[in-house]
Parts: C-alpha cells; structure tokens; sequence
C-alpha cells in the first residue's frame, strides 16, 4: 500500500509538468500552425515558394520557441516552488525534461500542417500510429525512474 501512495504522489507533478508543456506550446508553436497549413495549400504548386515558406516558418519557430523553451527549463526551479507550494518540487525535472521536448515540438509541430496542406493527409495518421508504438515500448523501460524516466519515454 505505501507504494501505491507514493506513485499517486508523482502523477500530479507528472501532470503539472504536461501542463506547463502544453501551455508553453500553446504559446509559442500554436500561432504559427495555425497559418502554415492554409499558406502551405496556397503555395503547393510552386515548390520554390512552399519551400521559402517553410524554412522561413521553421527559421521564425526557432527564434521565439528555443529561447521560451530553454528558458522555462533553467526557471523552472526558481519558479515551480514560489508559485506552487513545496509539495510540487518533485516536478521540476520532469518540466525541465519536457522542455527539452519542446526544442523538437517547436518545429516538429508542422509536419502535420505541412503534410496536409500539400495534400498528404493519410501520413499524420501514420506518424501518430509510429509515436504510439515508440511510446510502448520505451514507457514501461523508463518508468523504473519515476517521473523525470517518463518524461524522458515521452521526449523519445
């Protein structure tokens, strides 16, 4: 029984951690994917310009999301505790790991709005079948460390 009172002590800070994940994306990676899809149907008849369009977009991702990312993750143990309450220290690695992913969100976000703007709708669905098959077999392997272990399976 003591164990299953300390595994439910870590999932809240596990969740907390997919919050700040999710809001910081939210931020910063979602404005940008809003107009990449319908830009990317504009231009998909001139490679030249879908081209220019993307690594322009991928150049400007970069420049807003690797700073805010990098950033909450050297913050995160200056602000996790001051804004939370002590009992949510535990999450601070798991958000630092998380922001970590974010690097790679920041621009893997729009291969889905990509692909369907130039048309390739059915290859998001294969991608995400791809993630959810990488993600049980590196889960169950991480979850011997904890929190930050599953952080890490996810960023994987």
């Amino acid at each position: 029984m003591r164990r299953s009172r300390h595994i439910d002590r870590r999932v809240p800070c596990y969740v907390l951690a997919g919050r700040v994940f999710d809001e910081l994306s939210n931020l910063v990676t979602h404005p940008l994917n809003a107009v990449l899809m319908p830009a990317c149907a504009r231009a998909r008849a001139d490679r030249a310009e879908l081209h220019r369009l993307i690594l322009g977009l991928y150049r400007a991702a970069r420049l807003v999301a690797f700073p805010a990312f990098l950033g909450m993750a050297v913050l995160a143990p200056y602000l996790v505790v001051p804004l939370f309450g002590d009992k949510w220290e535990p999450a601070v690695p798991a958000i630092q790991i998380m922001m970590l992913a974010g690097l790679r969100s920041a621009t893997g976000s729009f291969t889905v709005a990509i692909l369907r703007g130039v048309g390739r709708s059915e290859l998001p669905l294969q991608l995400f079948a791809l993630g959810c098959l990488l993600h049980l077999l590196l889960i169950p392997s991480f979850a011997q460390w904890g929190i930050a272990g599953i952080a890490w399976a996810m960023v994987g």
